[in-house]
């Protein structure tokens, strides 16, 4: 009897802690990663996708666990676009074709810190700042038009370049967790902040003309077309997340 009384009182006394540590569970700790995906449409129609940068590029979100209210909030946005293009009509009894490129990279990055709080068991509010900068490449085209005739081929290049820009933003964000599961987590997230964008600047247009018959000739335009952009950001609904940590 007295080992049963015992076994019981263990049992009593132990029965807290291992509910604080199931509690402890649901959520991240010290050292754990998580990914995060903007959760779109209604039931019918749900999808996840990638937020947008300032400067029109997709953001991976990364968080990192430095404590259990401290957390390191990174997102990446990198664009390499190359895109090419061919069309091919006729003109009267000619045949004009048009090669076209398409170049341009740009890259943002912003980094933020996340102060959370205890919350309940399966909530977690939290509140952040994050500073990023983009960068903006060149964007270069290059078209080439062939006409085609019984008497030759007449060719027109044409080349475009143009400068990038950058961007710079500031935000102040608020939002949740909602775990369902051990890691895994519902929630919203509503963002305040600033952003400046700078895009374009010089460019130049070469064209190029060789005729079936007579000389070649070349032309050389040169000018500047650039938007300045003062943007402060007041997200009007907050952005629901789906979320997983390991």
């Amino acid at each position: 009897m007295r080992k049963i009384v015992v076994a019981l009182f263990a049992i009593l006394i132990s029965s807290p802690v291992l509910q604080a540590q199931e509690e402890e569970t649901l959520k991240p700790v010290d050292g754990n990663w998580g990914v995060l995906l903007n959760l779109n449409g209604l039931i019918d129609n749900i999808r996840l996708s990638n937020a947008s940068s300032p400067i029109n590029t997709s953001l991976v979100t990364g968080k990192y666990y430095l404590s259990t209210s401290k957390v390191l909030r990174v997102d990446l946005g990198p664009s390499i676009q190359s895109k090419k293009s061919f069309r091919e009509d006729s003109i009267g009894s000619s045949l004009r074709a048009i090669d076209s490129t398409y170049k341009k990279s740009s890259l943002y990055l912003a980094v933020g810190l996340e102060k959370h709080f205890s919350g309940t068991k399966r909530l977690d509010p939290y509140i952040g700042g994050q500073i990023g900068i983009g960068l903006i490449g060149k964007t270069k085209i290059e078209e080439e038009i062939r006409t085609v005739s019984s008497a030759g081929t007449d060719r027109e290049t044409i080349t475009f370049e143009q400068d990038g820009g950058f961007a710079i933003g500031l935000n102040a964000i608020a939002g949740f967790n909602y775990f369902v599961a051990k890691n895994f987590a519902l929630g919203a997230e509503y963002t305040l902040g600033y952003n400046f964008l700078k895009d374009g600047g010089n460019f130049s247009r070469v064209t190029q003309v060789n005729p079936i018959s007579g000389s070649a000739s070349s032309d050389v335009e040169k000018g500047k077309s650039q938007v300045n952009t003062n943007s402060f950001v007041v997200e009007g609904n907050a952005r629901i997340l789906i979320s997983y940590y390991f």
